[in-house]
């Protein structure tokens, strides 16, 4: 369905081109070139500061709940994840953070470079599906492991083992991934 995700991107980008906000400005190397469109925001629709922070066309992200406006514009890009995310399934499955399942779209620029990082648990996976900007010498590696974005193919891995990204500077094309945390299947 990969197909259908990006068509409702680029659909609703039409409409509202600047919907990418700058996304974890603290970990890229080149401020500004890596953004996301965030649909599912978990639990931290409940923090007041995070409310204020988060929006999109100043409505908020609603604890557990896929972005009301979002899925105006993405209904079967919503209608697809619903029913996948277990936050959304069980709404009384407890998190072990607030932000323990996320669902966005990120951009990331030619020559960009994403800091090591890692999650705060390894209780959820991390779940890519490239939706441009696929090839090159483009990669995430995830401890001692590099990894490739390949069109519409998934690449999963475990975001508590400390990773980093590196985008090819001859793509001529950023890189668009669909983005998902969510609870891993053993906890």
């Amino acid at each position: 369905h990969w197909e259908t995700l990006r068509g409702e991107l680029w659909s609703l980008l039409d409409k509202h081109s600047s919907a990418f906000l700058p996304a974890y400005t603290d970990l890229s190397l080149h401020s500004g070139n890596w953004t996301r469109l965030l649909l599912y925001d978990g639990e931290m629709g409940l923090y007041e500061h995070n409310r204020l922070a988060h929006h999109f066309q100043g409505e908020h992200y609603a604890p557990r709940q896929l972005h009301r406006r979002l899925c105006s514009l993405m209904p079967l890009t919503c209608k697809l994840v619903a029913p996948l995310i277990p936050g959304i399934v069980s709404p009384k499955l407890p998190y072990m953070q607030s932000d323990q399942e996320q669902v966005s779209f990120f951009k990331l620029l030619p020559g960009s470079k994403i800091d090591w990082h890692s999650g705060a648990t390894n209780g959820r996976l991390t779940v890519h599906l490239c939706l441009l900007g696929c090839g090159g010498e483009s990669f995430i590696q995830v401890g001692p492991e590099r990894l490739q974005w390949h069109l519409g193919e998934p690449v999963l891995f475990d975001d508590s083992f400390l990773h980093h990204v590196s985008i090819d500077p001859k793509l001529e094309q950023p890189r668009v991934v669909f983005h998902a945390m969510l609870m891993h299947p053993e906890d």
